[in-house]
């Protein structure tokens, strides 16, 4: 039996670990949170934080038993990643040192540029008046953010009358580390519609089966911090691509661009992308690492039909997977949706889920919590929950959602 050492066991990683017993594979699960939904799921766990290097390293002298692969699900941690592969003699698809650039926004996008990569203008930034020159040169809207955080911790939509003393302060909290040069950036905004993406690479080719509609309705309410709300799967098609064979091949372009310039080798890339309205594809991101949010473990199975999960777990064991059912397809009309809480203060009293086909749910409350501890880096919504619908077209996705949001019930008082 092979041993498969997963990074993070939280309420996300769930489907994660499910599958890889599923494949018959030992787990064992690091996180620092020892009453995780995944904790009492894997075959072992041990309190370690998986984001922090010496405390990996640490369990990972302590361990003696064979590890055959090692993987985590929606943590962004590639160089975490890459130094337990290297110290397991494990497969992973970049080395150490692209591994640990990749995490730095900044420099990953200076690489990507240099790489004739299609990415918005930026530019490092040290004081206040680097993010009003850049504005003033490139027009606003513009975003600024940490250049080594992620899931949009300290990330701003900075416009005209935006206070960018404070927007400065409250970016700059979320650096993780201070001595880096820059610690904050500021990019150009691009107008467009806004994708996710998750691909395979097997051999330098893309295999992008996960492509997904990001949605912003909540924008206008919560800027300057920007939260988004799911996504929809497939996206909609604009000018002018004339079918998903058009779309995927203009975003491989970019994709495989991105790849080559940090040489990996057989693994998954995810991407955050903008189509402007000239069908011009803009990567504002890229990870080497597997899409958190039930992006990669719920949402795109569900919309393809491809186990994209099992896939991923196939490469860390053996450095490849088949690509002979890698097609994308449509099997599925897919939403995901979130609920937050209306007020910024109380107590969850009561959670009632429906009894649904085709939905799926992830709590992130409990009874008897209250709202303010589920503040996430003080953005002004509050995740309660998420929803996951899917239909054979559209319109039997919208009906399982509509019962979903008559039959779902959080009391918060």
């Amino acid at each position: 039996m092979k041993t498969l050492l997963i990074l993070g066991t939280g309420t996300d990683q769930v489907e994660g670990i499910i599958e890889a017993k599923k494949l018959g594979l030992y787990t064992i699960g690091l996180d620092w949170n020892e009453k995780s939904e995944g904790a009492g799921i894997v075959d072992e766990f041990y309190k370690v934080n998986v984001k922090d290097l010496k405390d990996v390293a640490q369990f990972l002298d302590f361990y003696s038993k064979p590890i055959h692969g090692v993987i985590a699900f929606g943590v962004d941690i590639p160089d975490v990643l890459a130094f337990a592969a290297e110290k397991l003699n494990c497969y992973f698809q970049l080395d150490f040192e692209k591994a640990k650039l990749s995490k730095n926004k900044y420099e990953a996008k200076k690489l990507l540029s240099e790489n004739g990569v299609k990415v918005p203008p930026f530019a490092p930034v040290f004081s206040l008046e680097d993010i009003v020159l850049f504005a003033e040169k490139h027009g606003y809207p513009v975003v600024l953010k940490p250049v080594d955080n992620s899931g949009s911790r300290g990330v701003l939509l900075i416009e005209e009358d935006t206070n960018i003393n404070w927007a400065f302060e409250h970016s700059s909290r979320f650096v993780r580390d201070r001595s880096l040069k820059p610690f904050l950036m500021v990019e150009k905004f691009i107008s467009g519609r806004q994708l996710s993406t998750e691909s395979i690479i097997i051999d330098g080719r893309l295999f992008t089966v996960g492509l997904s509609d990001r949605n912003y309705e909540l924008l206008k309410e919560t800027k300057p911090f920007i939260v988004e709300n799911g996504g929809d799967l497939p996206p909609r098609l604009t000018t002018p691509f004339k079918g998903y064979d058009d779309l995927i091949a203009a975003v491989d372009q970019e994709l495989s661009k991105a790849v080559k310039a940090f040489s990996s080798g057989n693994g998954t890339i995810k991407g955050d992308i903008v189509i402007d309205e000239d069908g011009n594809v803009w990567i504002i991101e890229v990870a080497f690492r597997l899409s958190g949010g039930l992006f990669s473990t719920i949402e795109i199975p569900k919309n393809t039909g491809i186990n994209f999960i099992r896939k991923a777990i196939e490469i860390q064991l053996d450095g490849r997977c088949s690509a002979e059912d890698l097609c994308y397809r449509i099997e599925n009309f897919v939403r995901l949706r979130y609920i937050f809480a209306e007020k910024e203060e109380g107590v969850v009293k009561s959670i009632r889920l429906p009894q649904i086909d085709n939905a799926i749910f992830k709590v992130y409350c409990k009874e008897g919590e209250s709202i303010s501890s589920l503040k996430i880096f003080e953005l002004p919504k509050s995740k309660l929950l998420g929803y996951v619908v899917w239909g054979k077209t559209e319109q039997d996705m919208l009906n399982v959602e509509r019962q979903v949001l008559e039959g779902l019930k959080i009391e918060v008082s």
